[in-house]
């Protein structure tokens, strides 16, 4: 989870827990409701857990500070080195509370003069859908361009276009000369994939990091009488031009980093990627994230 005690240890989506305080996972068949269990503790206490890299076999051995998870809707600063500025938005979960927030720092960057901007969905697990779709068309000066488009059960395609989110968003917030980036990874889900796909592929941004989770469903939770609940899945989206299916497969970035988010971002090593992708010209000239 985005600004975990795991997160700030360098813990990937995909590592495999083999072990917590010395108690073999798989020797003692322990449960995931048990391992869950175990990892629980009081404020402030250790846990020491032991894991393997995700598609490898090296081990490493992490010692984590247990405390209360209390996260922000995003997250943002601004960054300055030798080659510009650059404005870094870290988004914890799409909802109309992390839209409204975005958009009035996304203003106060773009007033005080940014040369970028990176918008960060790394370890985040979704939302909102719509909310997803209205923060794209933030940084999109077309109103016809589809953001994606969705497959419900009766088959009956939708496309979703910037137009029908400015009842939401009037116009654009970060202009178009602006070059950007989405940080992405294997925790990447759901509404953040959404974002990714629909900036990527209208030519507004460039994907840094890691394969997405491929979450491409859209459901909807229901609570019953009991308190019990049922989820209802209700569409199903793909990639607005490339028409690409995102469930089980996410989205590939265009420029690999393996790096968890730092606590700072000045020592982020993917937001530094970031920048340089976008801020240093490549030879043709073009900046890397900018349609025109």
């Amino acid at each position: 989870l985005p600004e975990s005690p795991a997160e700030r240890a360098g813990i990937h989506p995909g590592d495999y827990l083999e072990a917590i305080d010395d108690i073999d996972i798989a020797y003692a068949h322990m449960t995931p409701d048990e391992a869950i269990a175990v990892l629980r503790g009081p404020d402030g206490s250790t846990v020491s857990l032991t894991l393997r890299t995700d598609g490898g076999s090296d081990r490493k051995e992490i010692l984590l500070n247990r405390r209360p998870l209390s996260m922000k809707a995003i997250r943002s600063e601004v960054v300055e080195n030798e080659l510009g500025k650059t404005g870094y938005v870290r988004i914890h979960l799409f909802t109309s509370t992390a839209r409204e927030e975005l958009v009035d720092n996304l203003r106060g960057m773009i007033a005080d003069g940014v040369d970028a901007i990176v918008v960060d969905v790394r370890n985040c697990l979704g939302g909102v859908f719509q909310e997803a779709l209205v923060i794209a068309s933030a940084f999109i000066d077309c109103p016809d361009c589809v953001l994606v488009q969705t497959l419900d059960g009766n088959g009956i395609e939708r496309n979703h276009i910037v137009e029908n989110q400015r009842c939401v968003l009037p116009g654009v917030i970060v202009p178009t000369n602006i070059p950007m980036a989405v940080l992405v990874n294997g925790g990447s889900a759901s509404s953040s994939e959404v974002l990714a796909v629909a900036l990527k592929e209208n030519g507004r941004a460039t994907l840094i990091g890691e394969r997405t989770f491929g979450k491409g469903l859209i459901q909807h939770s229901f609570v019953l009488r009991d308190g019990s609940a049922v989820t209802m899945t209700v569409a199903e989206y793909v990639t607005p031009r490339r028409h690409q299916h995102v469930q089980n497969k996410g989205a590939r970035p265009d420029i690999a980093c393996r790096a968890a988010p730092a606590k700072s971002a000045a020592e982020d090593l993917c937001l530094e990627r970031a920048s340089r992708a976008l801020l240093v010209p490549p030879t043709n000239g073009t900046l890397i994230g900018n349609k025109t």
